[in-house]
C-alpha cells in the first residue's frame, strides 16, 4: 500500500492516506498479499553513520544502447541517476562528475563492482584528484552493494515500467523520477522519511559541518548576484524547501569539485582543461614519419655490405650449423614475438585516451602470471641447452665426417699476415690460396707461428683457433665446385684487414692436375724460405712452392724454427708497422 501511495503522488499529484488506500482496496475485493521476508541468521543491515560516508555505485542495462548509472548514499539514501548509449570509462567519468555535483554532501569513499568501467586510469586519477576513496567489492559479492541493486530493481518496477526507454525526453523523465526519490518518496529504512529530510536530520551530526555550510552560502551567493546581473527573478534559480531549507539547485552554476572549487573542464578547446596538444602531436608524428622515410631509403645501402655467407653455407658442416641457428632463432622468436607485441598492445591499450583500459592500483600478484613469466623461459632455455648440447657433439671440430673417401690432410700456419697451406701427403705448398677437391672431407692441423688467431671459411663452416706451440684440428668439406672466402677472426695487428684468402673447391681430377703444375714450378719450403715468409708483410699475393721439407710443420709447433715477431708496442711508424716499398 506504500508503494501505491507513492504512485498515486508521483503518477497522479493525488494524496491519499493508508486507510483510505486500504479500505478502497477491500471495497473492490483485493486481498493483502503477505510475503514472508527470510534473512540469515547472524546478519545486520549497515547504514553510513553519515551522509557521503560510502556512496554505491552501479550500472544497469535497461535496453541496448541504454544504460542507467545509479549512485546511492547507503546513509541517506539520496541517489543520482543518469543515462547513456555506452558503458565505457567516458560514461563513468561524466556520471562521476554528475554525482559530485548533485550530492548536497562531501564524498567520502565509493563502492562499486569490478566492472571495468570504474577501474579506468582516467576514472582513478578523477577520484585520487578529488581525494575521494575507492572501495570494490569482492568478486562475486553483490550482497556487498545490495543498496544500489535494490534500488536499481525499484527504478526498473516503478519507473522503466512505466516510460518507453527510446522516447526522446527520457532523461527529463529520469530527472524527475529522480527528484522524485530523493524529495518526495518515503523509506521505512529511513522512518517514513524521505532522503532529503534524513539529510537534514543528519546535517548537525556531519563532521564537516562548517564545510557544509560554507559551501551552501556560497552557492546562494553566487546564485544571487547572477540573479540580480541577468534581471531573471524567476527562472535562474530555484530554492527547493519544503521544509527543507539549506539545500540550492542551481541549474546554470558551473561543475563543483568536492571542496567547492570549480572542476577542470576537458581538452577540446573548454576553459580550464589541460593545453592543446593536437600541433604537438602533429609534429611527432611528422618527424616519426621522415624518420620511418629515412630508414627504409638507408636499409638497401647499408645491406649491400652484407654477404650471407653463413646462411648460403656450401659445405656439409656449414649446412648442419644453418639448421641450428635457424632452430634457435624460432626458439628465441617465440619470446621475442609475443613480448615485442605485448609491448606494443600494452602500449596502445593502456594509452590515456582509452577509456575502456581497467585500472589496477592495488594489484600486486598473480599467480598465472608468475607461471609464464618463470615457466615459459625456463621451458625456452632447456630447448635451446638441448639445442646447442647436441649440434656441439654432433658437429665437434676433431670428430669426423661421414665418408666414404678418405680424408685430405691440410696443415695450416697462420702468420703475419698470410695464411700457409701445406699438403703433406701431395709434397707442395700454397700461401693465400686454398685448393681442395670437391666433395672430399678435409682434415686440417692448425698451429700459429705467431699470436692467436681464428681460421674461418664461413659457407664451410667451423672456425677455429690457431695458437703458437698448439695443434688444432678441423673437419670441413665442400660439397660442391666453387670459390669461398677465407679470412682471418681474430684481430692480430697491423695487417689483420688483409689476411684473408680463396677457398677453390674443383673436381678431383682438376686438383690432381693442380699438384702436378705447381710441383713444376715455384721455390721449395724449407727453413730458409720459411724464415723469409715469417717476416711481417701485408697484403701478399697468392703463390705456392713446389716441393716442401719433411716434418716442417712438426719443427714449427715445437719451437724449433723460430715464431714470428709478432705486433710490436707502440704508434704506428716504420719500425712497428713496416710495410714493403716499392
Amino acid at each position: 500500500m506504500k508503494r501505491l501511495r507513492n504512485e498515486l503522488i508521483r503518477q497522479h499529484d493525488l494524496q491519499l492516506s493508508l486507510d483510505t488506500i486500504h479500505r478502497v482496496l477491500v471495497r473492490h475485493g483485493a486481498q493483502h498479499l503477505d510475503q514472508a521476508r527470510f534473512r540469515r541468521k547472524g546478519t545486520r543491515q549497515y547504514s553510513g553513520p553519515i551522509p557521503g560516508d560510502r556512496v554505491q555505485m552501479d550500472v544497469c542495462k535497461i535496453a541496448p544502447g541504454i544504460y542507467q548509472y545509479t549512485a546511492i548514499d547507503d546513509c541517506s539514501r539520496y541517489k543520482v541517476l543518469g543515462v547513456y548509449s555506452r558503458r565505457n570509462a567516458k560514461s563513468t567519468l561524466s556520471f562521476l562528475e554528475r554525482v559530485v555535483e548533485e550530492m548536497p554532501f562531501p564524498i567520502q569513499r565509493i563502492q562499486s563492482d569490478r566492472g571495468l568501467e570504474f577501474f579506468a586510469e582516467d576514472v582513478q586519477s578523477r577520484l585520487m584528484e578529488w581525494a575521494i576513496k575507492f572501495r570494490p567489492v569482492p568478486p562475486r559479492s553483490p550482497h556487498l552493494n545490495g543498496k544500489v541493486e535494490r534500488t536499481q530493481r525499484s527504478d526498473l518496477e516503478e519507473f522503466w515500467a512505466t516510460v518507453d526507454p527510446k522516447a526522446t525526453d527520457i532523461e527529463d523523465r529520469l530527472a524527475e523520477w529522480q527528484h522524485f526519490w530523493n524529495w518526495d518518496r518515503l523509506h521505512m529504512a529511513l522512518g517514513g522519511n524521505a532522503p532529503i529530510d534524513h539529510i537534514c536530520d543528519r546535517l548537525a551530526k556531519t563532521p564537516v559541518r562548517g564545510l557544509q555550510i560554507r559551501m551552501i552560502l556560497s552557492n546562494v551567493v553566487r546564485v544571487t548576484l547572477a540573479r540580480l546581473n541577468s534581471g531573471d527573478h524567476n527562472d535562474h534559480f530555484e530554492i527547493q524547501r519544503s521544509g527543507r531549507e539549506g539545500i540550492v539547485k542551481t541549474p546554470d552554476q558551473p561543475q563543483q569539485s568536492r571542496l567547492g572549487t570549480p572542476s577542470c573542464a576537458d581538452s577540446h578547446g573548454k576553459p580550464g582543461g589541460p593545453p592543446d596538444r593536437i600541433g604537438p602531436l602533429r609534429r611527432l608524428h611528422s618527424v616519426n614519419a621522415r624518420a620511418a622515410r629515412r630508414a627504409v631509403l638507408m636499409a638497401p645501402i647499408v645491406l649491400t655490405a652484407c654477404q650471407p655467407a653463413v646462411l648460403d653455407p656450401k659445405g656439409i658442416v656449414g649446412i648442419a650449423q644453418k639448421m641450428i641457428l635457424i632452430d634457435s632463432l624460432a626458439i628465441m622468436l617465440a619470446i621475442v614475438i609475443p613480448t615485442i607485441a605485448a609491448t606494443l598492445a600494452f602500449a596502445w591499450w593502456f594509452r590515456a585516451s582509452n577509456m575502456r583500459a581497467r585500472y589496477l592500483p592495488d594489484w600486486a600478484y598473480s599467480g598465472r602470471i608468475e607461471l609464464i613469466t618463470w615457466g615459459i623461459p625456463l621451458l625456452v632455455t632447456m630447448l635451446l641447452g638441448g639445442v646447442a648440447w647436441i649440434g656441439s657433439h654432433d658437429l665437434d671440430p676433431a670428430k669426423p665426417l661421414p665418408s666414404n673417401t678418405p680424408p685430405l690432410e691440410v696443415q695450416v700456419v697462420s702468420l703475419d699476415w698470410k695464411w700457409l697451406f701445406i699438403y703433406p701427403s701431395q709434397g707442395v705448398a700454397s700461401v693465400n690460396q686454398f685448393v681442395v677437391p670437391a666433395g672430399v672431407p678435409i682434415h686440417f692441423f692448425l698451429t700459429s707461428a705467431s699470436v692467436m688467431n681464428v681460421f674461418f671459411v664461413p659457407q664451410l663452416g667451423s672456425m677455429i683457433y690457431t695458437m703458437n706451440g698448439m695443434t688444432t684440428q678441423l673437419y670441413l668439406q665442400a660439397d660442391a665446385p666453387g670459390t669461398f672466402r677465407g679470412l682471418s677472426a681474430q684481430y692480430s695487428g697491423d695487417g689483420f684487414s688483409d689476411m684473408h684468402f680463396d677457398v677453390l673447391a674443383v673436381p678431383a681430377e682438376r686438383f690432381k692436375t693442380w699438384v702436378e703444375v705447381t710441383r713444376t714450378k715455384g721455390p721449395t719450403l724449407n727453413p730458409e724460405t720459411y724464415a723469409a715468409l715469417a717476416r711481417q708483410s701485408i697484403n701478399i699475393a697468392p703463390f705456392t712452392y713446389k716441393a716442401v721439407q719433411p716434418q716442417l710443420f712438426q719443427q714449427i709447433v715445437t719451437g724449433k724454427l723460430p715464431p714470428g715477431p709478432g705486433p710490436h708496442i707502440g704508434r704506428p711508424n716504420p719500425k712497428v708497422s713496416p710495410r714493403t716499398e716499392e
